[in-house]
C-alpha cells in the first residue's frame, strides 16, 4: 500500500531537483490516489478505472466532501492545486503572474487547534509554498481518512515546522511513525 513514508521520500527526491512542474505533479498525484481510493472504498460498486477516467478532481472533491471525508477549505485548495498542476503542465511558457494571483486568492490557513480555533502558520509563507505545504498536510488527512473507513490503525502522521531564515521563512514537514 501507498503510504505517507513512500509520498514524502518520493516529494524529496523530487524537491532536489528544484523543479516547480515536478513537485506539483507529484503531490498532485498522491492526492488523486488517495481521493480514487477513498471513493473506490465508499462507493463499492464503481470500479477504480471508471474512478480514475471519468470523474475530474472537482469532481472527486465534491463526492469526499459531501461524504464528509474533508471539508471546503481542503476543497479548496485541492481544486487550486489541480489548477496549477494544469498550468505548469499543459503550458510550456508558465505565466507565473495569473498562478501567483489565484493563490494569493485562496485562503490556506485552514489548520485548526484542539480548541476549534484556526492557527495562522502558512500566512508565513509564500504563496507556492502555501499551496504545497497544504496540499501535503491534506494528503495526511485523507490517508487518516482511508485507514479509518477502512478499520485500519494509521501509524504515520505529518509534524510540520516553520522556521525562520533570514527574510523568508523555510517550512520541513517531517514523518512521525509510531509503533504498534
Amino acid at each position: 500500500m501507498v503510504d505517507l513514508k513512500r509520498f514524502l521520500h518520493d516529494l524529496n527526491s523530487i524537491k532536489k531537483s528544484n523543479e516547480p512542474r515536478l513537485e506539483i505533479l507529484m503531490i498532485q498525484l498522491y492526492m488523486e490516489h488517495f481521493l480514487n481510493e477513498i471513493i473506490n472504498y465508499k462507493s463499492g460498486e464503481l470500479p477504480e478505472k471508471v474512478i480514475r477516467e471519468n470523474l475530474s478532481i472537482p469532481a472527486k472533491t465534491s463526492i469526499v466532501e459531501r461524504w464528509g471525508i474533508i471539508n471546503n477549505d481542503h476543497k479548496k485548495v485541492i481544486d487550486v492545486l489541480a489548477k496549477t498542476r494544469n498550468d505548469l503542465i499543459h503550458n510550456l511558457l508558465i505565466n507565473f503572474k495569473k498562478i501567483e494571483q489565484r493563490l494569493k486568492s485562496v485562503n490556506f490557513d485552514f489548520i485548526r487547534n484542539d480548541k476549534g480555533k484556526r492557527v495562522k502558520l502558512l500566512s508565513r509563507l509564500k504563496p507556492y509554498n502555501r499551496l504545497t505545504f497544504s496540499s501535503i498536510l491534506i494528503i495526511g488527512i485523507l490517508y487518516h481518512k482511508l485507514l479509518n473507513l477502512r478499520g485500519e490503525t494509521c501509524l504515520q502522521s505529518f509534524n510540520l515546522e516553520l522556521e525562520k531564515n533570514a527574510d523568508d521563512w523555510d517550512s520541513r514537514i517531517k514523518l512521525i511513525e509510531t509503533q504498534k
